[in-house]
């Protein structure tokens, strides 16, 4: 048995508390032809250490419950002090007997985000979901949307449907639905998909079978974008036939890159953004980026509304 991490790589985001919080799930994995011994997986003990003195500068323990025990899949969050400089995260696994039964270690990386990136959307935008602890981005399959937010274009006034809530509602009742999508910061293209239908419906995901067997297709309409220094943005479930971008070209900061739809693994519109440090949005590992909106520099949580620039289009 040994134990795999997700993402691969760790990356430490910083809290308006001047904190940093870490995240990851570990899986524990059997040999070929083993299966997994739920004896050996009753207790995990992490730590996260300071290379260069071998001090622990947090340390955490629980007992396994019985459905964590039958998958071998534990989620760990944790808030490291401002002082934290970097370091690893020490993960050990115990059986029944409290004899270790694997171990290993992975580096924690500090993200020092060196330039500026706009919101994707103008005027009013409110933040439908977020990526703190216990929300679905972080507890998604793919990895890479660790810190994804989904946004939605709200009107001048900040109503969200042009009439009210129905069984009836369709994409095109919301204000969002359609407004255009902007660049955050310049870059290179390195994918853009268009052509899948948006969901007809409002508030039931779609048959999550097609998405499973291609988990590609979960982004709908998508476009990555390369800004450099390792900063990849991935926008998805634009709207069919807005996609404006191809791969290989450069964009401009603000520039419009598509159209807030429905396409994809969606329940109603929304904008899916993410900022990762690979172009494959299924193995890289998720980027804490920050924004810059009405002056300054912070990552928008669920329940926000904030005012976006007014791009030049």
């Amino acid at each position: 048995m040994h134990l795999d991490i997700s993402p691969a790589r760790l990356y430490a985001s910083l809290l308006p508390s001047g904190e940093r919080e870490v995240f990851c799930h570990v899986q524990a994995v059997a040999a070929p032809g083993e299966t997994l011994d739920r004896r050996l997986l009753h207790w995990l003990v992490w730590q996260f250490v300071d290379p260069h003195t071998g001090d622990s500068a947090l340390a955490g323990s629980l007992t396994l419950s019985d459905a964590q025990s039958r998958s071998g899949r534990v989620s760990i969050a944790a808030l490291l002090p401002a002082t934290w400089s970097g370091g690893r995260l020490e993960v050990d696994v115990r059986g029944e007997d409290g004899i270790r039964t694997a171990q290993v270690a992975w580096d924690v990386r500090l993200f020092e985000q060196t330039g500026a990136f706009l919101p994707p959307l103008a005027g009013f935008t409110l933040v439908l979901v977020g990526h703190r602890t216990g929300e679905v981005h972080r507890l998604a399959q793919i990895a890479s949307q660790g810190f994804a937010w989904d946004m939605l274009a709200l009107a001048g006034d900040w109503r969200l449907l042009s009439a009210p809530y129905s069984e009836a509602t369709r994409p095109e009742d919301f204000y969002g639905f359609g407004q255009p999508v902007h660049a955050t910061a310049p870059g290179r293209v390195v994918t853009a998909l268009d052509g899948q239908p948006d969901q007809p419906n409002v508030g039931a995901l779609p048959d999550p079978a097609p998405f499973k067997a291609d988990l590609r297709l979960a982004l709908g309409n998508a476009v990555i974008i390369e800004h450099g220094d390792g900063v990849y943005c991935c926008m998805a479930h634009l709207k069919r036939g807005s996609v404006r971008v191809a791969a290989g070209e450069q964009v401009a900061a603000g520039q419009v890159v598509g159209a807030l739809g429905n396409s994809g693994f969606s329940s109603g519109p929304h904008l899916h953004i993410h900022f990762m440090d690979g172009p494959d949005f299924l193995n890289a590992s998720p980027l804490p980026v920050q924004f810059d909106i009405e002056g300054e520099r912070f990552a928008p949580q669920c329940g926000a509304i904030f005012s976006g620039i007014s791009h030049n289009t």
